[in-house]
């Protein structure tokens, strides 16, 4: 009777094994338990795939003995997790070389293709990967525009109180940068996605003040990067806005607690609910920040379609 009892248990657990075997290879689940979540993508990552209507394929170039091949695939499968129709598949150089010399792709190159445009990256990180997505999803090339020539920071220079390290991060996640001189245009571009007046230590003219509040208008968005030696004259822009800089300048004691040894230091992780600011969780640091008041609430809307356009080329302080 011990000797049945004791197959009839063996028997059940090699059935309960085939079953989970058999269960295994049909259903797959996958958790990610690490504390930063290095095997999952962000919300933002997902976010981009959601919006890509058409198949993706991608194909990665690594030879058999290349140390990332395996790794290549196990990065890829974060992104198939969330978008099953990924294609992908790994092809040796060696294999293809004329298709190699012809595209100049180089080993450990990864190449994306999307509704008959490409992109490739070079390093396994979802930044440089979910970048690269978000410049193909994009159908229209938009324009983040920096007004120029009244010596406003430089989005191309890279001296330390220009924007040029901002401009990087901006233009890796695939939008396109512009420099505009308002004296030199009738109209703001159309497909200006955002215009951006960072400090200018000139006034404007009376032209181009009209230009700014004729785009406000319409419902263009706008970036304005105030100092505190600004012009007295951009107080039109203000107005424009509805804006109301208040003298003064914010202090903060518990900035001397953070370990900083000036209290006009600000740190600061909460923030407005505005849309400018959603998702936004970082820690700021603003250094002699003023306040403001600001309008209420906003009824312009946009009723008509400027018909200037980028054509492409080749080639901090506080926000109010």
């Amino acid at each position: 009777m011990l000797l049945i009892k004791r197959y009839s248990l063996l028997l059940l657990m090699l059935g309960i094994s085939v079953s989970c075997l058999l269960f295994a290879q049909r259903y797959r689940y996958i958790s990610d338990w690490t504390q930063v979540g290095k095997h999952s993508l962000t919300q933002a990552s997902q976010d981009i795939l959601a919006n890509l209507d058409d198949q993706l394929s991608i194909t990665g170039y690594f030879s058999r003995s290349h140390r990332a091949r395996e790794s290549a695939g196990v990065f890829i499968e974060r992104y198939q997790r969330h978008q099953p129709s990924i294609s992908f598949q790994l092809v040796d150089p060696a294999s293809e070389p004329q298709h190699v010399r012809d595209n100049d792709i180089e080993e450990g190159d990864i190449v994306i293709n999307y509704a008959g445009r490409s992109e490739r990256v070079r390093k396994l990180s979802e930044q440089a990967f979910s970048s690269a997505l978000a410049r193909l999803a994009r159908n229209e090339q938009r324009y983040v525009v920096f007004v120029s020539g009244h010596g406003e920071r430089n989005p191309n220079r890279e001296a330390n109180h220009d924007v040029s390290a901002w401009v990087k991060v901006l233009r890796a996640r695939g939008l396109n940068v512009q420099e505009l001189n308002l004296s030199s245009v009738q109209a703001i571009p159309d497909n200006t996605s955002t215009l951006v007046v960072a400090s200018p230590q000139l006034a404007y003219l009376n032209a181009e003040f009209k230009l700014l509040a004729r785009y406000i208008s319409r419902g263009g968005n706008l970036l304005w990067l105030s100092d505190p030696e600004e012009p007295v004259e951009m107080k039109a822009l203000a107005d424009i806005l509805g804006v109301e800089k208040l003298p003064g300048t914010l202090i903060d004691p518990s900035s001397l607690a953070n370990g900083l040894d000036n209290p006009a230091l600000l740190l600061t992780t909460k923030y407005a609910d505005h849309p400018a600011t959603k998702g936004f969780n970082l820690t700021s640091l603003l250094v002699y920040a003023s306040a403001c008041n600001l309008p209420v609430a906003s009824s312009t809307t946009c009723s008509s379609r400027r018909r200037t356009r980028w054509v492409p080329t080749t080639s901090g302080r506080r926000t109010l």
